[in-house]
């Protein structure tokens, strides 16, 4: 076990400190090259004395999981879902919104610092979110299967597993809601979720688009097979009615062909099936067309 002193937040939200006492027998006479080692700890805050176990041990730098907190932080919340921590979409769920924001000014500051002329005569605070809760206009959701159940969900924190997601309080309400529908589906019809290990299987991802000021919501089925499609849009009409309860209307159904056996979740190869090939998003009123491939979130 390790003592430490949480400085710092690093950009994958862990605590960035050093070691108070490093928990070895000799540790009241532990070198100075142990008490300067940087330490990152999951789940630490900024101003936090916290005890960690070792995860990783390297040359300039260690890891660690977060087992008891002496000192907390001020800023500390009881995070406000279910699946945190063990989701890897966020990072920040027990850090209170306020803080969060400075520490993302204070990283900006920071950086823009360390630019010759970069740094502006004035600098004006971070406008915050006045609702913090399902603002994410696209989101992507993989697939996955377990004893022939068909699972949507994020995957767990540093792992390939995934949690099986009913509910989320960043992603849109009527992207979970399509979310569910499809897992319905998939099961129902007996669609197999994609399985990396054995390069079999047809879903692999679920994205969702969502038009907040247009009421307007996309979907893409990523795929490895487009032996799938008539499948797929034999779902419409139920996904049509699942975005209608949640107030919103299914204006475009695109699958994407992605057959290659690394990381990326989406290829160059599209098929258009139904509605329109764009939806409409308003901000600050002007009006944006969103294509499946667009770079808007």
């Amino acid at each position: 076990m390790f003592r430490i002193l949480i400085r710092d937040v690093n950009e994958r939200g862990q605590g960035v400190g050093t070691v108070l006492n490093d928990g070895h027998d000799d540790s009241v006479n532990a070198s100075d090259l142990d008490r300067g080692k940087v330490c990152f700890v999951n789940d630490a805050l900024p101003g936090e004395v916290v005890t960690a176990r070792l995860i990783e041990d390297k040359r300039n730098y260690r890891v660690l999981d977060l087992v008891e907190i002496e000192v907390p932080s001020p800023d500390r919340v009881l995070p406000d879902c279910e699946y945190y921590p063990e989701c890897g979409s966020c990072q920040l769920r027990h850090l209170h919104y306020d803080a969060e924001l400075r520490l993302k000014e204070n990283r900006v500051r920071h950086f823009l610092s360390r630019l010759e002329g970069a740094y502006p005569a004035k600098f004006l605070p971070i406008i915050g979110m006045g609702d913090t809760r399902h603002y994410r206009g696209k989101s992507i959701f993989p697939f996955s299967q377990e004893d022939g159940v068909v699972t949507i969900g994020q995957y767990r924190r540093g792992t390939n597993d995934l949690i099986d997601i009913q509910r989320c309080l960043i992603q849109s309400e009527v992207s979970l809601a399509l979310v569910n529908s499809v897992r319905e589906l998939a099961n129902k019809d007996g669609v197999p979720a994609y399985d990396r290990m054995t390069q079999r299987g047809i879903l692999r991802h679920l994205v969702v688009r969502t038009g907040f000021a247009s009421r307007q919501v996309m979907l893409v089925f990523v795929v490895n097979d487009l032996s799938v499609k008539e499948q797929i849009m034999s779902w419409v009409p139920a996904l049509e009615e699942t975005a209608l309860d949640a107030g919103y209307t299914l204006k475009s159904v695109w699958m994407n062909l992605q057959t290659s056996r690394d990381n990326r979740i989406l290829s160059d190869d599209y098929l258009f099936l139904f509605g329109e090939e764009t939806i409409e998003e308003e901000i600050n009123g002007v009006r944006y067309n969103i294509s499946p491939d667009s770079f808007f979130q």
